[in-house]
């Protein structure tokens, strides 16, 4: 061994000696095989000045070849003319495979970055919020917008409470910290924009068309209704109003378990997420509703309210989601050409933090007789359920994400995507009005203060799970 090895570094020791004395001339090298790193002749050096080929890159630390380790001589995978202790290629695959993070000289579209920022516009849609019975109704004035009434119509309920599209924004970013570019963090978060779904109607100054606020009577009273507006006794009118906002961060630790060759005609590269993450859902339902004396029969905390007198009654609904949780991740990004296609899956376990506030009141301006009074309880706000409640529960929050991009060039790309979020255990306002209403404890009614308090189910902090989903549109920047 130690005289072949003699003989060899002779041979290059006068091969140098030779190039030094002669010009050079175009002598073809073995050629390296598709899809191995670098590209070009096996053992050539890339020449002074740049241009040509690329130099083969030097052996990974810590990695001998296999003749210092008592095997045989190893080939250059490419299958060049480089023996026994010659530089050998990190072999791409699965994690702890050693490999270079970029690809040795293979760059390109399907380089691997060492840092990048991938910005992205969506128009999200989210599931309507609940709604347990018709919120405003209408009919003939005899009918007074009683539900199950001949004459009577929904004018708001279920199929009126959607929202749309949320526009919005999410921008992530993260790094390598590595240089073979296996381990790196991840940091970012979505912001979408306050929607809103706003009903509201009114009648004329006689009180045409007639407009009731339906609820059910507790204790098995059957329908009843404030009426708003009607031909002779009121005129006024009613706004519901439902808005919602969602937004989120997260951070994660991420680790490459699969990389391809770099410049493999398909380039493959997955990630594997482990981190925390926060989401938030915001979402109110309120409930207006002004009505001004045109007849007898009005009351306010038992009171007969003078002709000319106006009732506001106001119910508020808000509910916030609060949710904490650890989370784990797999990601894949696919490079054809210019062509990258990203799919990714993600889960988070933790803990949901519910909030929900209601608030009601109902307030007398009489100007004959010079007042202006306010009692607490509106109509599904009222004694029975008005507070803050809160409350924990165990959640689980899974997303996928599927895009189709175009890279432009090296360091930047286009992409267009689903997006999928689904959410459990949240509390929405519309699952916290509830199914009855004792008149007794309504400052509007004729009855208020009179009469046995039936009891009504507090239904303030009832559960349901929620959707998010659409389409994205990205800006993706890596170096």
């Amino acid at each position: 061994m130690r005289r072949k090895m003699i003989a060899s570094l002779a041979v290059l020791t006068s091969g140098a000696w030779a190039s030094a004395q002669t010009p050079p001339t175009a002598t073809p090298q073995a050629m390296m095989g598709g899809g191995a790193y670098g590209g070009g002749f096996a053992g050539q050096v890339m020449p002074a000045g740049g241009g040509g080929v690329q130099t083969i890159p030097p052996v990974y630390a810590g990695q001998p070849g296999p003749e210092m380790m008592g095997g045989p001589p190893m080939g250059d995978p490419a299958g060049g003319l480089m023996q026994g202790g010659g530089p050998t290629y990190p072999p791409p695959g699965f994690q702890g495979m050693d490999q270079y993070g970029a690809g040795a000289g293979g760059g390109g579209n399907a380089s691997v970055p060492h840092w990048w920022v991938n910005t992205e516009l969506f128009l999200w849609y989210i599931q309507s919020q609940p709604v347990r019975q018709p919120y405003v109704t209408t009919s003939s004035p005899g009918d007074f917008g009683v539900v199950g009434a001949s004459t009577t119509q929904t004018l708001f309920s279920r199929d009126n409470m959607g929202y749309g599209s949320f526009a919005g924004f999410r921008i992530m970013g993260g790094w390598y910290k590595d240089a073979d570019r296996r381990c790196g963090f991840e940091f970012g978060g979505f912001l979408s924009e306050q929607e809103s779904n706003i009903f509201s109607v009114s009648s004329d100054a006689n009180g045409v068309p007639t407009i009731a606020r339906p609820f059910n009577i507790a204790g098995g009273g059957g329908p009843g209704v404030f009426i708003v507006a009607n031909l002779g006794l009121a005129a006024g009118g009613v706004t519901v109003n439902s808005q919602s906002r969602f937004y989120g961060a997260e951070g994660s630790f991420i680790n490459n378990i699969y990389r391809s060759c770099p410049d493999a005609a398909c380039f493959w590269n997955t990630d594997a997420l482990i981190g925390v993450r926060y989401f938030e859902l915001k979402e109110s339902l309120n409930f207006a509703s002004s009505s001004t004396i045109l007849g007898g029969g009005a009351a306010f905390v038992g009171q007969p309210v003078t002709i000319g007198g106006r009732i506001d009654i106001n119910d508020n609904f808000g509910a916030v989601n609060e949710f904490y949780g650890g989370q784990l991740g797999l990601r894949s990004n696919i490079n054809y050409g210019r062509c990258v296609i990203g799919l990714s899956g993600k889960v988070a376990i933790g803990l949901m933090h519910q909030e929900v506030n209601v608030e009601g009141s109902t307030r007398l301006v009489d100007p004959a007789l010079g007042i202006n009074a306010a009692a607490s309880g509106g109509v599904f706000a009222n004694s029975q359920n008005i507070g803050r409640y809160t409350n924990d529960e165990f959640s689980i929050l899974p997303e996928v994400g599927l895009n189709i991009g175009y890279q432009w060039c090296s360091w930047f790309s286009t992409s267009i995507g689903y997006n999928g979020l689904y959410v459990t255990d949240v509390v929405r306002p519309g699952n916290t009005v509830p199914n009855a209403v004792n008149p007794s404890l309504l400052p509007s009614s004729n009855n208020f203060g009179n009469g046995v308090v039936a009891p009504v189910a507090n239904n303030s902090l009832t559960q349901s799970d929620v959707w998010i989903q659409g389409v994205t549109f990205g800006f993706n920047v890596k170096w």
